[in-house]
């Protein structure tokens, strides 16, 4: 409280000197010498600050960082008259945090009232649906769903420059070019941000090989064939034979997507990985590389092979904003001939008021992007789920169905962990799972099939993977009991 009145009491003095003496003789010199004054009578007034607050900087600095450099320095400043200068930059530092840890809290605090505003509209809605039902629902032809919600996106679907795709040829120019260090380039982003849509727009444009993993392969023995059939070397079966193949081949470009289902995180599952980034360390000079990795597994691959330098560029896709999805849908739209009719989300009294027609079409794009979490494939899937087909080319936009997160907070912690474990290796197969999990391969089935009988995991053939409805539920659960961090 003191130093408060200390500071306050001297910041009115200054600028009751300050107004005087622009009042008086304008901003000339009396008014610079006042200015000026008032920053070096500034310097006793820190340096008293700091040596009444040094022994409480110097002890909150030891219980924010018990490690580091700065430590022994702050130990031994406590209690004596040269703790001082170390107190000045620990200040600083302790400032500089403070308010990152007060943004971070403000931003997430107007996510949370953005997710509340999302909760009350479609209580909204649904309370009007009880009062003015609608009539059967006519879901739209199975044709023009699939166009409507492909996660492939070519000519005049695509929606702007794709983020971080200038950076990605700007890299392949330097690499044409014989410059250094240039490429090799990891693509970092969560399931459904648009990693494979944008590896195939950089296939067009750079006349690319894109490999795409169909199914898990964690060994280089299923690992290296694959790679060097679809290379076009298929007599190539070790790193070494096709490292030699590419090195004498001509220069080229090679995407692979999906490259997380190589890695498992168990004992044992970074072999096909290790291969793997061995043939880009060998070739890099002959071939441009681009990784495609799901964020979860990519951080646990960095952690395990102790952060790899083998690639230059990292870039990171982050999740739509509203006006990105909006500009999506409404090309879907058009490349269909269709037209989205909000009116059935309002009261009868109010469907022929336009004002109120442009507002809940955006109030609902609003519901959908939170629904989402900005991703565009989860986005396609709700809005899929929301149209009616209504014939001449217009579909009736109603609310869509939410799947129910309470269910998931019933599961006890094998089931979270084997929830978690599905999400994050994107298809888990019983071979891989035990290892995972820990557990022995009957306890694992019964978990998955238990797991997907909430209806939170799919099964086809012997893989397992969070369906796209449950993609944002899932994820938002494991956050926030700490056992997922994307």
């Amino acid at each position: 409280q003191r130093t408060v009145q200390w500071v306050t009491r001297y910041v009115l003095a200054v600028l009751a000197f300050l107004m005087i003496a622009e009042t008086l003789v304008g901003r000339g010199y009396l008014y610079q010498v006042v200015y000026d004054f008032a920053w070096l009578a500034a310097l006793p007034l820190t340096w008293w600050i700091l040596r009444h607050w040094r022994d409480d900087l110097l002890r909150a600095w030891l219980v924010r960082h018990p490690e580091g450099w700065l430590v022994l320095r702050a130990e031994k400043g406590i209690g004596r008259p040269m703790g001082i200068f170390w107190a000045a930059p620990i200040a600083a530092r302790l400032l500089v945090e403070t308010l990152a840890e007060g943004i971070t809290t403000f931003a997430l605090r107007l996510s949370q009232l953005r997710r509340g505003f999302a909760f009350l509209l479609r209580r909204q809605l649904e309370r009007q649906l009880e009062d003015e039902p609608l009539g059967p629902r006519r879901p739209l032809s199975d044709q023009t769903l699939t166009a409507l919600t492909a996660s492939a996106v070519v000519g005049a679907l695509r929606v702007g420059p794709l983020p971080e795709m200038e950076a990605a040829q700007a890299e392949w120019a330097r690499w044409q070019a014989g410059d250094t260090p240039a490429g090799p380039i990891a693509l970092i982003g969560v399931r459904g941000v648009g990693k494979s849509v944008w590896l195939s727009a950089l296939a067009e444009s750079t006349d690319a090989t894109l490999l795409a993993l169909d199914a898990p392969r964690v060994t280089p023995g299923d690992l290296v064939p694959w790679l060097a059939a679809g290379l076009g070397h298929p007599d190539a079966r070790t790193v070494d034979a096709l490292a030699d193949a590419l090195l004498a081949g001509p220069r080229r470009a090679v995407l692979i997507d999906d490259t997380h289902l190589v890695v498992r995180r168990a004992a044992g599952g970074t072999a096909a990985i290790v291969a793997l980034f061995e043939l880009i360390r060998r070739t890099g000079v002959q071939v441009f590389w681009v990784c495609g990795f799901a964020r979860p597994l990519w951080g646990w691959t960095r952690f395990a092979l102790k952060d790899p330098d083998l690639f230059n560029t990292v870039l990171t896709l982050e999740a739509w904003g509203e006006d990105r999805l909006d500009a999506m849908l409404s090309a879907r739209l058009k490349a269909l001939g269709l037209t989205a009719d909000f009116r059935s989300l309002l009261p009868q009294r109010l469907r022929g008021v336009p004002a109120e027609i442009a507002r809940t079409e955006l109030r609902f794009k609003q519901l959908l992007w939170d629904a989402a979490a900005g991703l565009p494939e989860t986005t396609l899937h709700y809005w899929g789920a929301s149209l009616d087909d209504r014939g001449e080319g217009r579909v009736e936009v109603r609310l869509f169905d939410e799947v129910n997160p309470d269910a998931l907070e019933r599961l006890d912690d094998a089931a979270r962990l084997a929830l978690n474990a599905t999400l994050m290796h994107d298809r888990l197969g019983l071979q891989w799972a035990s290892a995972v999990l820990h557990a022995s391969p009957a306890d694992c089935r019964a978990l998955l099939e238990q797991l997907r009988a909430m209806g939170c995991v799919d099964r086809e053939g012997d893989l397992y993977s969070v369906p796209v409805r449950w993609l944002c539920a899932t994820t938002r659960f494991l956050q926030r009991k700490y056992l997922l961090h994307v």
